[in-house]
C-alpha cells in the first residue's frame, strides 16, 4: 500500500454554530458526507467545528505538507479535539488553531 493510501486526507468542516446543535440535521449530514466518501473510496479523517463566521470546508493532504504545516495540522488537531471535552474554556486565545484561524486564513 502506497503512503498516499495510508495517510488520510484530513477535512475540517466549519459549520454554522447553530445547525450543530441541532443533532438531528448534524448527524444526516455527517452521514451523508461519510457515504460519499466511503463510495468514492476516499481515506478521509472529517471534523465538524462550529462556527460564527463564514461556512467551510477546508481539506488537507498531509502527504503534500512540509513539517511546518505538518506541526501545524497536528496543533489544529488537538485544538479541535480539546475543544469538544466537557467543560474547555473556549475563550482563551487559540490564534493559529482550529478555533480561531491564523491571520489571513478566515
Amino acid at each position: 500500500m502506497s503512503k498516499e493510501k495510508e495517510q488520510p486526507l484530513i477535512l475540517v468542516v466549519y459549520m454554522d454554530r447553530q445547525l450543530m446543535y441541532d443533532h438531528e440535521s448534524i448527524g444526516i449530514i455527517s452521514e451523508s458526507m461519510k457515504e460519499v466518501l466511503d463510495n468514492k473510496g476516499v481515506n478521509a479523517i472529517t471534523y465538524f467545528v462550529p462556527t460564527d463566521g463564514q461556512e467551510k470546508i477546508e481539506c488537507i493532504n498531509p502527504v503534500i505538507a512540509t513539517d511546518e504545516q505538518i506541526e501545524r495540522i497536528d496543533k489544529m488537531i488537538k485544538d479541535i479535539e480539546k475543544s469538544f471535552d466537557i467543560g474547555h474554556d473556549l475563550t482563551q486565545d487559540l490564534e493559529g488553531s482550529a478555533i480561531k484561524p491564523f491571520k489571513g486564513d478566515d
